[in-house]
Parts: structure tokens; C-alpha cells; sequence
């Protein structure tokens, strides 16, 4: 049994092959926005099929060196694995590493480092009128220098913020059943975290691609409490802060190529802030 998940528009088709029945149904919910299949007639190279086997009360990815101990854990890993380099390859995109939402055909990105608070802000913004892109994952196609969507599941820590923003914020997402563990990037553990997908998501079968208005970067400083500031940055400042954020080494030399005019056009802005949701009044 497999279930195979596909994204048009940069051709990346994964497969995950599976004897066990709640891991492709897991999978559906999670790549809900995606194109998913589950035909073994699909002829998909080898190197991209994800091989899951249970033995003895645990759980196996083929070729991971890690034993999971339930299936939380298998599926944390899994989308970490789809979103990795090997799998994020194509000859007419990159992929940056950072959030993106749209309203009015515009586009918001926002890049920061883990622990930041984008997963939040994504979701907030998704609650606020925008539609949903993705949380992880941005394609830009290197030729009209747009983006499309990437809407995989958005995992929060703490999802206190949006309940104290709106009481009722579920009603904005597919709410799941069952938390994902995933390896935290800081302390190398087993994190287990909340996932919600908004309904407003754009689907990756979407035909259109999207223009970029703004860049945000945001950034966590202690000094600022309760407060929040924003700044523009210079053009030069924003194509090396998403140089760092490129998902993938080999995209480095694609985007350089590309830099100057995906710039153009573009605002960028540094938030400072530390805790709650007041930087939301320079973005809306």
C-alpha cells in the first residue's frame, strides 16, 4: 500500500509505502492541499519512495538510522524528510525556507530562524484575511520570479496565542486528532507540537503563480517585551539574510543569478518583538 504525494507545478512526487492502514490516512489529512494518490501503478523512481515497516512495537523509515517508538514520531519525521534538499530539487524553482500568505494576488513572506514565532504568525495571518501558502516551504520559480503554494501543515508549540487573538480560531482550521513529533533542531530530542491546516489554504493544483510585495523578517529580542518594532532594510540586507534561508545548498548559485530582479519591486522589513501578536499591526 503507498500513498503517493505530488506537486504539480515543481514536479516532486513522493511516495510513502506502508503496510500500516493510520499512517496513510494521517498522511491524507496532512497533505490535504496537496495532490494525493494511492495507485501502485504510479512509476515513481526508487529513490523517492519512503519505505515504513513496524516490527516488535516499533516503527522504521528504510535507510533512517532512527527506531521510533510510536507513529507520531514516523509521521513527524516523514514531512521532515519530504521537505529536505534531496527532495526539494528542481530545475526551474528554488525553495526558500520561510512562511507566505496572500491577499489581493500580493504575496507576504516571512523568514525567521527556529523559534521565532513564524509558525504562529502564519497561522494569525491565515485568521486575518490571508490566504494560506505555506509554513515551511516557498517555490520560486526562476523564471518569472513568482511563488506558488507549499501548504503543508503548520506546527505550533504553543497555540495559547491564537486562542488569546480569537476564542474561536479552531473554526479557521482543520483541526487534528493527533500531535507530530518531529527531532527538535536545538536539543536533538523528540519535540511533540500541535498542527492545524487552515481551510483557506490555496491547493497546489492552483494555476496560478503569485507576486512577491513584501519580505518580512522576523526576529525574537528580549528587550522589547510587550513592544514590537519594524524597520525597512536595505535590498542588499534581505538577499543575503535569504541567501542563509535557502532550503537547499545547491539553490545558492540559482539564486544569485536571480537576486537583483526578484529583489525588485519587493519591501523589506526587520520585526523586532518578543511575545504576543502587536508586530500584526505593521503587516495588516
Amino acid at each position: 500500500m503507498q500513498t503517493i504525494i505530488i506537486h504539480e507545478k515543481t514536479g516532486i512526487v513522493v511516495a510513502v509505502k506502508s503496510d500500516i492502514q493510520q499512517l496513510h490516512s494521517m498522511l491524507k489529512e496532512c497533505f490535504a492541499f496537496f495532490t494525493v494518490g494511492e495507485s501502485n501503478d504510479f512509476e515513481i523512481d526508487e529513490k523517492y519512495i519512503l519505505e515504513v515497516g513496524y516490527y516488535n512495537n516499533k516503527y522504521s523509515i528504510k535507510n533512517v538510522n532512527i527506531v521510533f517508538n510510536d507513529i507520531q514520531e514516523v509521521l513527524g519525521t516523514l514531512m521532515e524528510i519530504i521537505c529536505c534538499d534531496f527532495f526539494l530539487n528542481s530545475n526551474d524553482y528554488i525553495f526558500i525556507h520561510g512562511g507566505v500568505v496572500e491577499k489581493n494576488n500580493k504575496l507576504s513572506i516571512v523568514i525567521a530562524s527556529t523559534m521565532q514565532g513564524k509558525s504562529t504568525l502564519m497561522a494569525l495571518l491565515s485568521m486575518s484575511g490571508y490566504n494560506y501558502l505555506s509554513d515551511d516551504v516557498i517555490p520560486i520559480n526562476l523564471h518569472t520570479l513568482k511563488a506558488v503554494s507549499y501548504p503543508k501543515i503548520i506546527c505550533l508549540r504553543d497555540y495559547k496565542v491564537l486562542e488569546k487573538f480569537d476564542k474561536k480560531y479552531k473554526d479557521k482550521f482543520i483541526n487534528f486528532e493527533y500531535k507530530i513529533k518531529s527531532i527538535d533542531n536545538t536539543t536533538k530530542d523528540m519535540e511533540e507540537r500541535d498542527i492545524i491546516l487552515p481551510y483557506n489554504s490555496i491547493k497546489t493544483s492552483d494555476i496560478n503563480e503569485y507576486s512577491i510585495e513584501n519580505i518580512y523578517f522576523l526576529n525574537r529580542v528580549s528587550s522589547y517585551m510587550n513592544d514590537a518594532k519594524c524597520e525597512k532594510i536595505p535590498n542588499n540586507i534581505s538577499v543575503l539574510t535569504i541567501m542563509k534561508n535557502l532550503r537547499s545548498p545547491n539553490d545558492l548559485s540559482k539564486f544569485r543569478k536571480i537576486a537583483t530582479e526578484f529583489i525588485k519591486g519587493t519591501n523589506s522589513y526587520m520585526i523586532n518583538y518578543y511575545q504576543g501578536y502587536k508586530y500584526l499591526d505593521y503587516i495588516l
